[in-house]
């Protein structure tokens, strides 16, 4: 992806790498001349892959033309009118593109940390469908609209992405899932903010900052060495665990050689405890049922 602007989002910007890998995605798309922007605007590839941590997106957008708004801030009915308008422009423009041929259902996804439920009455309507905890769809004609309250989703391998736009606590959270796991394109996006940001060199640029971004991505650094130190921490533990298994094994097997190379791949400290307590449990094993053992670890 390009740098990201200084006023970027990273969260946004995460998102849009998210989107990115299964389809085209347009930044800040400039819909009309009049600079009538749309936080993202995604036209899915076709059939449209499952999207890393964020799956319902698969059936919700399937072959529509997307618009996605997030906001951080109290969403009124001009914002919910504007991101309606975006989504009808992004349809003509998608016709008009492909001569009449292009998709013809849209999807307007809204992101938000509440229910502003006066203004989704006011421009949507009183009848709406309950997909899931947290998230409203409105049928409007061919088009669809999701309303996600990331405040009220399920916490999920498949809500991760609406996590990430969520409050401060959420954002933590699901940086905290993404460093642990290792999530990709999330950590790669992650990692390519912060770098851009840290090759700043002058305090003009530094002062071009948006506040809220410079406390972002102080939570993220900060999230990050404590679960690179936790990691090490972990780490140190299973080699601890591994030493004590290969010691015992090479204590009761004194004939076989090849302890070592077995134990090597083991990466969970829990099974080489499990195994510790099987061999330590009193019942007379062979190396060969040792080695079944291993198998199931």
């Amino acid at each position: 992806m390009p740098p990201p602007p200084y006023e970027d989002n990273l969260s946004k910007y995460v998102m849009r790498a998210v989107l990115q890998s299964v389809g085209e995605v347009e930044v800040g798309s400039e819909l009309l001349p009049d600079s009538f922007r749309a936080d993202v605007l995604f036209i899915p590839s076709q059939p449209l892959p499952p999207l890393p941590g964020a799956g319902r997106l698969t059936d919700w957008i399937g072959e529509r033309r997307c618009v996605l708004e997030a906001f951080s801030r109290k969403v009124t009915s001009s914002d919910l009118r504007s991101a309606q308008a975006k989504l009808s422009l992004a349809m003509w423009r998608s016709y008009k593109d492909h001569l009449g041929s292009g998709l013809r259902q849209g999807c307007l996804i809204i992101l938000s940390t509440y229910w502003p439920r006066m203004a989704l009455a006011e421009i949507f309507g009183d009848e709406y469908d309950m997909v899931e905890e947290g998230v409203r769809r409105w049928k409007l004609g061919r088009d669809h609209v999701y309303v996600v309250n990331t405040q009220k989703i399920v916490a999920d391998p498949d809500t991760l992405l609406f996590r990430i736009l969520g409050n401060r606590r959420l954002r933590h959270e699901a940086y905290r899932t993404i460093l642990e796991r290792r999530i990709e394109p999330y950590v790669t996006a992650l990692n390519e903010f912060d770098l851009e940001y840290n090759n700043m060199s002058t305090s003009e640029q530094l002062q071009n900052m948006n506040p809220q971004l410079l406390q972002e991505l102080q939570d993220y650094r900060y999230i990050r060495s404590e679960v690179l130190k936790e990691m090490g921490r972990e780490e140190g533990r299973l080699e601890e665990a591994k030493h004590m298994l290969l010691r015992l094994l090479n204590k009761r097997y004194p004939s076989e050689q090849e302890w070592e190379t077995e134990i090597a791949p083991l990466r969970s400290r829990e099974a080489v405890e499990v195994l510790l307590d099987q061999i330590l449990d009193g019942e007379e094993r062979t190396p060969e049922e040792i080695r079944c053992l291993f198998e199931q670890a």
